[in-house]
Protein backbone atom coordinates (compact mmCIF):
# COMPACT_ATOMS: atom_id res chain seq x y z
CA UNK A 1 0.00 0.00 0.00
CA UNK A 2 1.12 3.42 -1.24
CA UNK A 3 0.12 6.74 1.19
CA UNK A 4 1.02 9.88 0.79
CA UNK A 5 1.22 12.47 3.26
CA UNK A 6 1.35 15.50 1.06
CA UNK A 7 1.03 19.41 2.17
CA UNK A 8 2.75 22.83 3.15
CA UNK A 9 5.45 23.35 5.29
CA UNK A 10 4.83 23.53 9.18
CA UNK A 11 1.41 21.90 9.06
CA UNK A 12 1.75 19.39 11.09
CA UNK A 13 2.42 16.81 8.13
CA UNK A 14 4.89 15.08 10.48
CA UNK A 15 2.11 14.35 13.04
CA UNK A 16 0.23 13.00 10.16
CA UNK A 17 2.89 11.00 9.29
CA UNK A 18 3.59 9.82 12.81
CA UNK A 19 -0.13 9.12 13.03
CA UNK A 20 -0.38 7.25 9.82
CA UNK A 21 3.06 5.06 10.86
CA UNK A 22 1.82 4.10 14.17
CA UNK A 23 -1.67 2.91 13.11
CA UNK A 24 -0.04 0.99 10.17
CA UNK A 25 2.51 -0.62 12.73
CA UNK A 26 0.08 -1.08 15.31
CA UNK A 27 -2.13 -3.25 12.85
CA UNK A 28 0.79 -5.41 12.18
CA UNK A 29 2.00 -4.00 8.94
CA UNK A 30 5.50 -3.16 8.04
CA UNK A 31 6.21 0.08 7.15
CA UNK A 32 9.18 2.26 5.21
CA UNK A 33 9.00 5.99 4.54
CA UNK A 34 10.53 8.36 2.43
CA UNK A 35 10.48 12.29 1.84
CA UNK A 36 10.42 12.45 -2.02
CA UNK A 37 8.49 11.62 -4.84
CA UNK A 38 9.81 8.89 -6.64
CA UNK A 39 8.27 5.66 -6.87
CA UNK A 40 10.77 3.81 -4.71
CA UNK A 41 9.88 -0.02 -3.91
CA UNK A 42 10.33 -1.14 -0.88
CA UNK A 43 9.68 -5.00 0.53
CA UNK A 44 7.22 -3.50 3.41
CA UNK A 45 3.59 -3.72 3.52
CA UNK A 46 3.27 0.37 3.30
CA UNK A 47 5.53 2.95 1.92
CA UNK A 48 4.74 6.40 2.98
CA UNK A 49 5.57 9.36 1.56
CA UNK A 50 5.76 12.58 3.41
CA UNK A 51 6.35 15.38 0.78
CA UNK A 52 5.96 18.82 0.09
CA UNK A 53 6.12 18.36 -3.67
CA UNK A 54 3.73 17.23 -6.13
CA UNK A 55 4.06 14.68 -8.69
CA UNK A 56 1.45 13.36 -11.14
CA UNK A 57 3.08 9.97 -11.20
CA UNK A 58 2.97 9.99 -7.13
CA UNK A 59 -0.39 10.89 -7.02
CA UNK A 60 -1.83 8.06 -9.40
CA UNK A 61 0.29 5.66 -7.84
CA UNK A 62 -0.92 6.39 -4.21
CA UNK A 63 -3.55 3.64 -3.09
CA UNK A 64 -3.85 6.75 -0.32
CA UNK A 65 -3.51 10.25 0.20
CA UNK A 66 -4.01 12.12 3.32
CA UNK A 67 -3.03 16.20 3.62
CA UNK A 68 -3.37 18.60 7.13
CA UNK A 69 -4.31 22.18 6.46
CA UNK A 70 -3.22 24.98 8.60
CA UNK A 71 -3.97 28.86 8.25
CA UNK A 72 -0.79 29.92 6.09
CA UNK A 73 0.10 32.89 8.71
CA UNK A 74 0.09 30.69 11.09
CA UNK A 75 2.18 28.04 9.46
CA UNK A 76 4.58 31.06 7.92
CA UNK A 77 4.67 32.32 12.07
CA UNK A 78 5.67 28.39 12.65
CA UNK A 79 9.04 28.40 10.23
CA UNK A 80 9.98 31.92 11.30
CA UNK A 81 10.21 30.68 14.92
CA UNK A 82 11.33 27.17 14.10
CA UNK A 83 14.30 28.70 11.54
CA UNK A 84 14.31 32.38 12.67
CA UNK A 85 14.04 33.31 8.82
CA UNK A 86 10.75 33.58 7.05
CA UNK A 87 10.11 30.92 4.46
CA UNK A 88 11.79 31.56 0.98
CA UNK A 89 8.92 33.06 -1.63
CA UNK A 90 9.83 30.59 -4.33
CA UNK A 91 9.65 27.50 -2.24
CA UNK A 92 6.50 28.93 -0.45
CA UNK A 93 4.74 29.85 -3.87
CA UNK A 94 5.74 26.55 -5.00
CA UNK A 95 4.68 24.05 -2.04
CA UNK A 96 1.56 26.22 -1.92
CA UNK A 97 0.90 24.98 -5.29
CA UNK A 98 1.44 21.18 -4.26
CA UNK A 99 -0.32 21.53 -1.49
CA UNK A 100 -3.76 22.60 -3.56
CA UNK A 101 -3.15 19.79 -5.35
CA UNK A 102 -2.72 17.60 -2.66
CA UNK A 103 -5.57 18.56 -1.47
CA UNK A 104 -7.74 17.79 -4.72
CA UNK A 105 -6.49 14.37 -4.35
CA UNK A 106 -6.42 13.51 -0.50
CA UNK A 107 -8.96 10.94 0.93
CA UNK A 108 -8.81 12.70 3.87
CA UNK A 109 -8.32 16.58 4.53
CA UNK A 110 -7.63 17.37 8.21
CA UNK A 111 -7.12 20.35 10.03
CA UNK A 112 -3.67 21.51 12.29
CA UNK A 113 -6.11 23.02 15.23
CA UNK A 114 -7.41 19.07 15.48
CA UNK A 115 -3.81 17.57 16.31
CA UNK A 116 -4.67 18.82 19.63
CA UNK A 117 -8.17 19.40 19.95
CA UNK A 118 -9.51 16.34 18.15
CA UNK A 119 -6.37 13.84 17.66
CA UNK A 120 -8.49 10.68 18.21
CA UNK A 121 -10.61 11.71 15.88
CA UNK A 122 -7.82 11.91 13.13
CA UNK A 123 -6.73 8.37 14.29
CA UNK A 124 -10.19 6.90 13.54
CA UNK A 125 -10.48 9.07 10.22
CA UNK A 126 -7.56 7.21 9.25
CA UNK A 127 -7.97 3.89 10.39
CA UNK A 128 -11.36 3.97 8.94
CA UNK A 129 -9.69 5.17 5.19
CA UNK A 130 -6.68 2.64 5.31
CA UNK A 131 -9.30 -0.36 6.37
CA UNK A 132 -7.28 -1.15 9.55
CA UNK A 133 -8.34 -2.44 13.10
CA UNK A 134 -11.11 -0.14 14.73
CA UNK A 135 -12.13 -0.27 18.56
CA UNK A 136 -11.54 2.21 21.27
CA UNK A 137 -8.36 0.48 22.32
CA UNK A 138 -6.18 0.32 19.50
CA UNK A 139 -6.67 3.90 19.13
CA UNK A 140 -5.79 4.30 22.55
CA UNK A 141 -2.59 2.71 22.24
CA UNK A 142 -1.89 4.41 18.67
CA UNK A 143 -2.92 8.08 20.47
CA UNK A 144 -0.58 6.83 23.55
CA UNK A 145 2.22 5.99 21.20
CA UNK A 146 2.13 9.75 19.41
CA UNK A 147 1.90 11.45 22.85
CA UNK A 148 5.31 9.56 23.79
CA UNK A 149 7.29 10.89 20.82
CA UNK A 150 9.45 13.86 20.91
CA UNK A 151 12.01 15.73 18.71
CA UNK A 152 15.29 15.05 19.35
CA UNK A 153 17.37 17.68 21.19
CA UNK A 154 20.17 17.47 18.77
CA UNK A 155 19.95 18.66 15.50
CA UNK A 156 19.83 15.75 14.13
CA UNK A 157 16.66 14.43 12.32
CA UNK A 158 15.21 10.80 13.81
CA UNK A 159 15.09 8.31 11.33
CA UNK A 160 11.75 7.04 12.53
CA UNK A 161 9.57 9.77 13.69
CA UNK A 162 11.52 12.16 11.45
CA UNK A 163 10.81 14.95 13.65
CA UNK A 164 13.54 17.66 14.56
CA UNK A 165 14.74 19.31 17.35
CA UNK A 166 13.02 21.81 16.24
CA UNK A 167 9.50 20.43 15.31
CA UNK A 168 8.18 22.10 18.50
CA UNK A 169 8.24 25.83 18.27
CA UNK A 170 7.11 28.28 21.27
CA UNK A 171 3.43 27.58 20.36
CA UNK A 172 3.80 23.86 21.81
CA UNK A 173 2.71 22.21 18.50
CA UNK A 174 3.74 19.49 16.78
CA UNK A 175 4.79 20.41 13.08
CA UNK A 176 6.11 19.35 9.63
CA UNK A 177 9.57 18.30 8.24
CA UNK A 178 12.03 21.03 8.47
CA UNK A 179 14.62 19.17 6.32
CA UNK A 180 13.05 20.32 2.41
Amino acid sequence: MRIVVGTYYRTGSTWLYNAIRLSCIEAGLSVSHTGNTELIEYNTDVIIHKVHNHSQELEDAADHIFTIERDIREADASFLRAFKHPIDHIDRALSIGAARRWREAADRVFQFRDIAGDSMLIITSILHVLKLKKGSQFIIRVYDKLLQLQPPTEKIQDPESLYFCNHITSDGSHSSDSST
